[in-house]
């Protein structure tokens, strides 16, 4: 699984325009459609389609799809993610993303935006006509953070600021139910099968939490008792037993393996590994390997 935006940055036919932290801005081309990636999205984004088509399917199963002068939002969450190149030509749009922090500063700003009242279980997925506005926006993006020797990350936090704007008055409401960071409130969802889709990733217990809908000491207290141990150990454990299977059917690839688990530091994965089977995972492969033979 893909954590976005901080793993983008490495994917295939994406270039980074500037980022700072959870704030970022990228440019995707693609000449070859690809499918059904899974993407964890840690905070929320839109999509500016010039060329091709986007699909979207979310952990419900809902699918959604934005075409060529469209535009997606999505919320954080975990997803499906497809890009598909039309005919012969290359698959072309820009991705935003806006940290916390961004949508904290922005809807502080906005008069209108009082008492306002969470409706649950509402979609969190938008798509919706790329107005004229943001298309003059993107225009001289890139050349603008080029052309900027210092300052970027402020520079960054101002353009994100603006496209909210732009957003804002041609989405009018609908903006505020999607974002505020008063609505970002996900449904509750089964802990167990979520758990089990998505424990080999890099998503914390926070994540976690999150994403089922609950706050991190109601997710701690359930999962405890489901488990009978922390989300933290779980994690650990199941991870590690999955590790072991790896290399006792002939994979020696430590790094690979690592990464395969949501491991984004591989000496940090190997030391886990040897605290808790008394070796190291190579050391592991070896001997299972002599023994076989």
């Amino acid at each position: 699984m893909l954590k976005a935006p901080q793993e983008l940055v490495a994917a295939a036919g994406v270039r980074l325009i500037w980022m700072d932290n959870d704030n970022a801005a990228f440019y995707k081309e693609l000449n070859a459609s690809f499918h059904s990636k899974q993407i964890f999205a840690s905070v929320p984004s839109v999509s500016l389609i010039l060329r091709g088509q986007k699909k979207c399917r979310d952990f419900e199963g809902n699918e959604y799809t934005a075409n060529e002068g469209e535009m997606i939002f999505l919320p954080r969450d975990v997803f499906w993610i497809s890009d598909i190149t039309p005919g012969n030509k290359s698959f072309q749009s820009y991705i935003f993303f806006f940290s916390e922090r961004i949508l904290e500063h922005f809807f502080a700003n906005l008069p209108e935006v009082k008492n306002i009242r969470k409706q649950k279980n509402e979609s969190r997925i938008l798509v919706r006509q790329t107005p004229e506005s943001i298309l003059h926006y993107i225009q001289n993006l890139e050349k603008l953070f080029v052309s900027t020797e210092n300052g970027k990350n402020r520079l960054l936090d101002l353009k994100l600021l603006e496209l909210m704007q732009l957003l804002s008055d041609h989405l009018q409401s609908e903006m505020n139910n999607l974002w505020h960071p008063a609505l970002i409130d996900h449904k509750e969802r089964s802990i167990v099968s979520f758990m089990e889709q998505f424990y080999a990733s890099s998503m914390t217990v926070e994540d976690f939490a999150l994403l089922t809908g609950r706050s991190k000491s109601t997710f701690n207290r359930e999962f405890q008792q489901i488990y009978q141990k922390s989300p933290k150990q779980w994690l650990i454990d199941r991870k590690l037993e999955d590790a072991k299977s790896l290399l006792t059917h002939n994979n020696s690839d430590v790094t690979r393996i690592a990464f395969e688990l949501g491991y984004t530091n591989v000496s940090q994965f190997i030391k886990l590994f040897k605290r808790k089977f008394g070796v190291s995972p190579k050391q592991y492969y070896i001997s299972n390997r002599t023994s076989h033979h």
